[in-house]
């Protein structure tokens, strides 16, 4: 069995999305920004466009619009009681995707703390760069890294972190492996060498909403690695879907909670959780951080799948 992918423009209509098995095909990533329906249509197909896209570190870039709602508002009311709205209130808000679900969140705290809020949203990666042999629609997507991404070799799109899985799609596998890594490479060495071989093109990986909300002064968009290490001191950090054990081994969601931890203030809070789509249960939960480790304030659901690296003593 094989599946074909969405590789240009004109494919960009809501029959084409799936295979006549009924799965969702995968989508290049450049044409993010190319689908032109209503803004409702636009917002829909770039949530498909991501949503089974994985990045060098393994998450994915899954979102949807208003995911979070009932549990933001419980830990939005949190924030209120901890920190006065008359004060400087730092957030960072991790993990964030192309920032959809940033822009709420952002909104309803600006109603407060209006000039008082620094807001910054962090994503692994929100810039790509797209590598296009000359004359075709063979190409290579990467990071700002250097990381590849995805590599669109046409009809196939094949992208680098969780693949098709072999034993359903045999095809895409064997010439994911053959055709398209040496194409792959191929094109990379070309950009190398002779960077007029090769046409580039920057790709932005951010909602409208999320692009708009730039202008704000109070609003800051930034690329960040939670394994990298504290980034500032916070009053306030936000980390939904991320910390997961499906995503990082223990040694590294130790890390990376130690690295939330040193960026937050004394009695600062961190909200963390996971849930499937919009509207569906929230597995997270509200920690106040106390000295060198934390209380709860809320749990949803089971609690945050971090929260035996939050509250060891408690497992």
């Amino acid at each position: 069995m094989f599946k074909t992918g969405i590789y240009k423009k004109e494919q960009l209509t809501p029959a084409q999305l799936y295979s006549k098995a009924g799965m969702r095909k995968f989508v290049a990533l450049d044409l993010y920004e190319a689908y032109e329906g209503t803004p409702e249509e636009r917002e829909r197909f770039q949530e498909q466009a991501i949503g089974r896209l994985a990045m060098a570190n393994g998450s994915f870039k899954k979102t949807h619009k208003n995911r979070f709602n009932e549990f933001d508002k419980k830990a939005i009311s949190f924030i209120g009681e901890t920190f006065p709205d008359d004060q400087p209130l730092r957030v960072h808000d991790l993990a964030v995707s192309d920032g959809r679900t940033s822009v709420p969140f952002f909104k309803v705290l600006a109603l407060s703390y209006k000039l008082n809020l620094e807001f910054l949203a962090t994503d692994y990666a929100a810039e790509f760069i797209s590598l296009r042999k000359k004359n075709t629609q063979a190409r290579v997507i990467m990071d700002k890294k250097g990381n590849l991404v995805q590599t669109i070799l046409p009809p196939f799109v094949f992208n680098a972190v969780w693949p098709e899985h072999f034993l359903f799609y045999p095809v895409n596998t064997a010439i994911r492996l053959t055709a398209g890594r040496a194409m792959a490479n191929a094109i990379q060495r070309e950009a190398q060498k002779n960077p007029q071989g090769v046409d580039k093109k920057e790709i932005l990986v951010l909602c409208q909403e999320c692009k708009a909300l730039m202008s704000d002064p109070r609003f800051t968009f930034r690329p960040y690695d939670l394994l990298a290490g504290p980034l500032g001191t916070q009053h306030v950090i936000r980390a939904m879907n991320i910390l997961n054990e499906s995503y990082f081994p223990p040694t590294q969601m130790k890390q990376a909670v130690d690295n939330i931890a040193d960026s937050l203030a004394q009695g600062g809070i961190l909200i963390t959780g996971s849930n499937d789509d919009s509207g569906s249960k929230v597995n997270g939960g509200v920690y106040k951080k106390i000295n060198n480790s934390f209380e709860v304030l809320y749990e949803s659901g089971e609690g945050s799948p971090a929260r035996r690296y939050l509250l060891p003593a408690q497992g």
